[in-house]
């Protein structure tokens, strides 16, 4: 169990919100630890890692071990604890239960420190930022991402803006607010379009690595589990057959594909599962265009978003 300590909130560089990420339901679409090449670890319970077999895959934790990192609540903003799962990984471990006190703002931030440098510079293009997240009540809140420079990536999310400071965020996407895990993957490339860069982080130091901003709504709960940056292992799913019972119909920025069997799951062309389902059917109206790679029953197909 790590201690929590007091930190007085810190300024930080912003940048409105990214695209293109995908948000699944935990329970439907599970994360899949076998389909993982690298990790690069800010959060993730110990249980998780040793029942997912997991640990071999992680390049760098950094993670607070209360040494070198620290996970600091900012000015006593709120009331912060570790729970105990199911966690958004379906294992009986723990997550993080965070809740806004009274100041009228809240803060954390996974802290890396002076007294030694990680090198973050292989979080690379092909890599993805996962997130895991559940709450009942409504409300925006803000997710941020820094590199080596300092430059921060804030990611909101819910169904409006978050302003902190005079700045707004647009949303990058909602969870639904039913107290179940939703999972949120953001690809790097979209990251490094609001000028994230960790190429140059090879002495990554001094920094906060994430910050979590819950707004000032007393009592506002969020948990959260699966703070990671991961790199996919490529699926080698290429032959596209015309046997397979696939339908599959586009137009207009959305295709659904049918399978006369159940069980669909669909990867983009770097190998990473975008969404699945058990079901004969699933609609993927509004993912981005380009060319994605659907199996069923052992087969799979090239399909087009236009």
């Amino acid at each position: 169990m790590k201690k929590f300590n007091l930190l007085l909130a810190m300024a930080a560089l912003a940048i409105s919100g990214a695209n293109a990420q995908t948000v699944t339901k935990a329970s439907d679409a599970p994360f899949d630890f076998s389909k993982v090449d690298s990790l690069y670890v800010i959060y993730l319970g110990e249980e998780t890692l040793e029942s997912a077999d997991a640990s071999s895959k992680v390049v760098v934790n950094i993670g607070p071990d209360d040494t070198n990192t620290f996970l600091y609540v900012w000015d006593g903003s709120s009331s912060f604890g570790t729970a105990v799962g199911p966690n958004s990984f379906g294992v009986a471990g723990e997550y993080m239960d965070f809740v806004v006190g009274s100041a009228g703002w809240s803060g954390i931030g996974y802290y890396v420190g002076k007294t030694k440098t990680y090198d973050l510079s292989k979080i690379t293009a092909d890599y993805y930022l996962h997130m895991a997240f559940k709450a009942q009540a409504a409300g925006t809140f803000d997710i941020g991402i820094t590199d080596g420079k300092g430059t921060a990536a804030n990611l909101a999310i819910g169904t409006t803006p978050f302003v902190d400071n005079g700045k707004s965020y647009e949303p990058i996407g909602e969870i639904t607010r039913n107290g179940e895990w939703y999972n949120i993957d953001v690809p790097m490339t979209a990251l490094n379009k609001l000028g994230l860069n960790f190429s140059t982080s090879t002495a990554y130091s001094d920094k906060n690595v994430l910050f979590a901003l819950m707004g000032g709504t007393k009592g506002f709960t969020v948990d959260y589990d699966g703070l990671f940056f991961y790199k996919p292992i490529s699926t080698g799913v290429s032959t596209v057959k015309t046997d397979n019972g696939f339908k599959a119909v586009g137009g207009n920025g959305s295709i659904n594909v049918t399978a006369k069997n159940g069980g669909i799951q669909i990867f983009n062309v770097s190998g990473a599962l975008i969404n699945s389902t058990n079901a004969s059917s699933l609609s993927v109206d509004g993912m981005q265009s380009g060319i994605y790679i659907v199996r069923n029953a052992g087969h799979a197909q090239k399909v087009l978003v236009k």
